[in-house]
């Protein structure tokens, strides 16, 4: 190749490039005024009912996949985990702050404050999959508030009730082995309140009340998700759960 095409080369890489920029300017542009188009759009939110099944099935599918990895740690990794659990239970709680992300390793879990979501990430073990249902019993809910449905599966069982006004109201209890679970905290109020002995998160944001808290050494994650409720029944309902 002559010295003229190796410059004729390069040349039509920088214009392609330029063009490429102006272009992914443009539909970035245009992504950004679509996106607040249907954030001012009350017709395009997500139905709760839609939303919450979908974040269900996301962590079934998630824990499932990790669970069946979970018992393919070979003897070195389990002593490894085994140093790893001894270390944070001689430690308890270790809390790292790098940029915006907080770390708290307590035993098997690892939770982690972002700017937009708290993440709790609940490590495998050589155990494998839990095979059986975790036990979930309500024994209070506000008068006004009826069963629409429930269910379990060797992961999960839920309850799902709506009120006289037609206000969802969620309570589950998970195994965790290998799950990871995102929680919106973004601008929320959040608090840290005592259930059953366990600490809990308290999350308040817009309409939206949630209170979410892992149990029984962390093999267990319950959550309840209500709008429009206030935050002592939350409180009152976490009180009255049997798991």
């Amino acid at each position: 190749m002559t010295r003229h095409e190796q410059l004729q080369e390069r040349y039509e890489d920088a214009l392609f490039a330029l063009l490429m920029d102006e272009l992914a300017a443009a539909e970035g542009q245009r992504a950004e005024e679509e996106k607040e188009r249907l954030r001012d759009d009350p017709s395009a939110a997500v139905p709760e009912d839609l939303d919450r099944r979908c974040a269900r099935l996301i962590r079934r599918h998630v824990a499932r996949r990790r669970a069946r990895t979970a018992g393919r740690l070979t003897w070195r990794a389990v002593k490894l985990a085994a140093l790893a659990a001894g270390i944070a239970a001689i430690l308890l709680t270790t809390v790292c702050a790098a940029s915006e992300t907080v770390r708290v390793n307590t035993l098997n879990l690892m939770i982690e404050v972002f700017e937009t979501n708290t993440e709790f990430r609940f490590i495998s073990d050589a155990r494998g999959s839990v095979e059986t249902a975790p036990q979930l019993e309500v024994g209070w809910v506000p008068d006004d508030y009826v069963l629409t449905d429930q269910g379990q599966d060797h992961f999960e069982t839920w309850y799902e009730y709506r009120s006289a006004e037609d206000h969802l109201l969620s309570i589950s209890c998970s195994n965790t082995t290998g799950m990871t679970v995102g929680i919106d905290t973004e601008n929320a109020e959040v608090e840290y309140v005592s259930v059953q002995g366990e600490r809990a998160m308290l999350i308040q944001k817009n309409s939206r009340v949630e209170l979410v808290w892992p149990a029984h050494g962390n093999s267990l994650f319950l959550s309840i998700i209500g709008n429009e409720i206030d935050p002592s029944d939350v409180l009152q309902i976490a009180a009255a759960l049997r798991y």
